[in-house]
């Protein structure tokens, strides 16, 4: 799935970053439920909502 996600500009560190984030202000980020309905632009918002 990440593959989908390079870019440029956005290393896979940086994402993970991000991704941490997310999970530590909702920790609901992750249930299997919501994982199941993610797609690349849905993991790409959760890091830019919850990077900074």
């Amino acid at each position: 799935m990440l593959g989908c996600l390079a870019d440029k500009d956005l290393n896979y560190d940086d994402l993970a970053s991000g991704l941490k984030a997310s999970l530590q202000k909702d920790k609901s980020a992750f249930d299997a439920d919501r994982l199941q309905n993610y797609t690349g632009n849905s993991v790409w918002t959760l890091h830019f909502l919850y990077a900074n």
